[in-house]
């Protein structure tokens, strides 16, 4: 009976030394899936809002503003950062040899220059209001001072004296223009004027031109043609570089390809950023200038 004794004193040893393995066995499993949970990131939700924000950002490049019709710059209101009314833009200063626009002319607020005074300020000084139809500009009192001149003096006279333009010029730290000598007119000016064709003949008018901010040029003009040389009382959109320098606006366009291009509606007019009036502009500044394309 003691070899049976010792065989199950045996056999209990070994039964629990395997009972023992196995607890270290079942332990080791759960350590390592404990780790494998934890380096596992778990999957995250979208921050709530950051699709929409996404959505918004991408409507807003969509919608940022690109240009702005010439008419409507004139008359459009200043205002400061703050909120703060600055003035009005009466005027343009354009450079009619490259249809740049180098100052507006700001009529300040009452308060802040004496009454009836007019200021050249550079076109670079203003940031357009993506959501309201209105520039911002941070208004220097001395400086505008030094600058301004009387309402009486403004008109294309006064944009012919040389010394004077050079004086504004380095009152606000601008170089010399380049190229040829500027030709200066007032952009108020330039509405309404006759066109002519490469032969003389009467065409129609500058019903408006539009002007890029950022650039700080005129990308082009909106002419009016006349029913007897376009077939229809229409509005196209003519490339600036298309029309020769000199006194008036003289253009050489094909008669039967103006003829044959769909007008400008009434409606595609009021708002020159519309994607798709957008699109049909790009196809008319190509058929009258090649592949001169509007820059956007």
């Amino acid at each position: 009976m003691l070899w049976l004794q010792g065989g199950m004193q045996m056999l209990d040893s070994i039964a629990a030394r395997m009972a023992a393995r196995s607890a270290c066995l079942l332990s080791l499993l759960a350590l390592a899936g404990g780790a494998g949970a934890q380096t596992t990131a778990p999957a995250t939700s979208p921050t709530p809002g950051a699709e929409a924000g996404a959505s918004h950002s991408a409507k807003a490049s969509v919608a940022q503003f690109r240009a702005v019709r010439m008419s409507r710059l004139i008359g459009m209101p200043v205002q400061s950062p703050k909120g703060e009314a600055v003035g009005t833009v009466r005027d343009l200063i354009v450079n009619a040899n490259n249809a740049r626009v180098r100052y507006l002319v700001l009529e300040p607020a009452p308060g802040l220059l004496g009454a009836d005074r007019l200021v050249p300020v550079p076109m670079t000084e203003f940031k357009l209001d993506p959501q309201q139809p209105r520039l911002s500009y941070s208004p220097n009192r001395d400086r505008l001072q030094g600058v301004a001149l009387a309402k009486a003096e403004w008109s294309d006279a006064w944009l012919q004296d040389a010394k004077r333009l050079a004086a504004l010029d380095r009152a606000w730290g601008l170089g010399r223009p380049l190229g040829s000598a500027p030709k200066l007119r007032r952009g108020s000016s330039l509405i309404g004027q006759p066109v002519q064709s490469a032969k003389g003949e009467p065409i129609g008018k500058i019903h408006d031109l539009v002007v890029h901010l950022n650039q700080q040029r005129a990308n082009y003009a909106v002419v009016r043609f006349d029913a007897q040389w376009a077939g229809e009382d229409k509005r196209l959109a003519v490339p600036m570089n298309r029309f020769k320098s000199g006194e008036g606006f003289v253009v050489d366009l094909n008669q039967d390809r103006v003829k044959a291009t769909q007008g400008i509606s009434h409606a595609q007019d009021q708002n020159p950023n519309e994607r798709s009036f957008v699109a049909e502009i790009d196809r008319q500044l190509a058929t009258f200038a090649g592949s001169t394309r509007r820059d956007r």
